[in-house]
């Protein structure tokens, strides 16, 4: 099972015999006949009764129905293909490896809950992680209103940020692409976002000035400077450099008509 670098929705599950691979918002695709080489082909599975309903939530439905075949199964007893058992063994590898790093990397076994001797063993076990301390992100001392706008900030700091280096890695390769009109159509969005994308750097940048040593402004600093090329957007003159930069690209490569 697996994912693309950095997005989590490209899902990909590989087996002996076949392996699926699904794009949120595109059809899911198999690949049948007991090699990678064999054909990749969409399909559109069918929903049953409860279809449209589920249809109406998170990841493609998927959301829907780990829910209500888990609560089916505690108010009716019919088996759920994936149930509480099922649940622990991929959450309890994950927290018995917090849990080792934690204790100088201690061996644990990872236990079996649908054993009762495995269940008593564990059974008054009250471990738990420290909780992330408050100050964390900031100094206890901090100004809220300043720093109540972190959340907001990081989110759109996030998207615009990628979005440039996204354009910037792309259009050193444009020449070498497929359909290089799809760097200028990455640049329109860039452009069309500008304001914005200005006034959530800006934002960052006092957060990080304000708080330089603070994890927050750790996080932050990554993503302007690593990433969101801070230095060339917040520049003077950058967005009359992208409408040119917009304008050459069109001309090089245009759109296909359609």
């Amino acid at each position: 099972m697996g994912a693309t670098t950095n997005d989590s929705h490209v899902q990909r599950l590989w087996g002996t015999l076949g392996a699926a691979e699904i794009n949120i918002g595109k059809h899911l695709q198999l690949r049948l006949g007991a090699s990678g080489g064999s054909p990749k082909l969409e399909v559109k599975p069918s929903w049953d009764d409860l279809g449209e309903l589920a249809a109406q939530t998170g990841h493609g439905g998927g959301d829907f129905w780990v829910l209500y075949n888990f609560v089916r199964q505690i108010l009716t007893g019919e088996r759920a293909p994936f149930d509480a058992y099922g649940g622990a063994d991929v959450t309890i590898p994950g927290i018995l490896a917090v849990r080792s790093a934690m204790e100088g990397g201690k061996p644990y076994d990872v236990p079996d809950f649908r054993k009762k001797s495995e269940r008593d063993k564990w059974r008054n076990d009250d471990w738990a992680q420290e909780p992330y301390p408050e100050d964390a992100s900031f100094p206890k001392n901090a100004d809220f209103e300043l720093t109540k706008h972190f959340s907001t900030t990081m989110t759109n700091l996030v998207r615009h940020a990628l979005q440039y280096r996204a354009y910037v890695d792309w259009s050193r390769v444009v020449d070498d692409m497929v359909e290089p009109h799809q760097v200028a159509a990455m640049l329109e969005g860039i452009v069309a976002n500008h304001p914005d994308m200005c006034k959530t750097y800006a934002m960052a940048r006092r957060l990080v000035d304000a708080y330089p040593k603070s994890n927050g402004a750790r996080v932050l600093r990554e993503m302007l400077e690593d990433i969101g090329g801070e230095d060339e957007v917040m520049a003077d003159g950058f967005l009359g450099k992208l409408k040119r930069r917009l304008k050459a690209l069109r001309k090089k490569h245009p759109a296909p008509k359609t």
